[in-house]
């Protein structure tokens, strides 16, 4: 078998097992400790991080957010009211599923404001 069929093969079976352990376990953290610059462009995350540098809330994700989109990877949409987290500064998100860190993303820092909601999408890519 060439490698592009075990690849086309392996992926549906990677991403069910993938969307049945992350129902129901998942979470979005939200923190004010994202790296950036000065210019507040967002750098890299740290090797080897897996906590956000600075956690202030943490939050279930609907199982109707998480999603297999049309090229077989996986979106999760990590949401915020808009009583959520008002006043605070936003400048890294996470997902976590059963306690351990998944996905981490660092941005601009971002006041939250009570007139709006939040929200963060990653994709999964298998």
């Amino acid at each position: 078998m060439s490698k592009v069929s075990s690849t086309v093969l392996l992926k549906p079976l990677l991403v069910s097992l993938f969307l049945a352990e992350i129902d129901g376990n998942t979470t979005g953290v939200y923190g004010d400790g994202g790296r950036h610059d000065v210019d507040n462009n967002p750098l890299p995350i740290a090797d080897g991080q897996v906590a956000l540098n600075n956690q202030l809330f943490e939050k279930a994700i609907a199982i109707e957010d998480m999603v297999e989109d049309d090229d077989g990877n996986v979106r999760i949409t990590a949401r915020l009211a808009q009583d959520e987290m008002v006043g605070d500064t936003i400048s890294e998100v996470g997902i976590k599923v059963s306690g351990s860190i998944i996905a981490i993303r660092n941005s601009a820092p971002k006041l939250k404001q009570d007139d709006e909601e939040f929200e963060n999408m990653i994709t999964f890519i298998f």
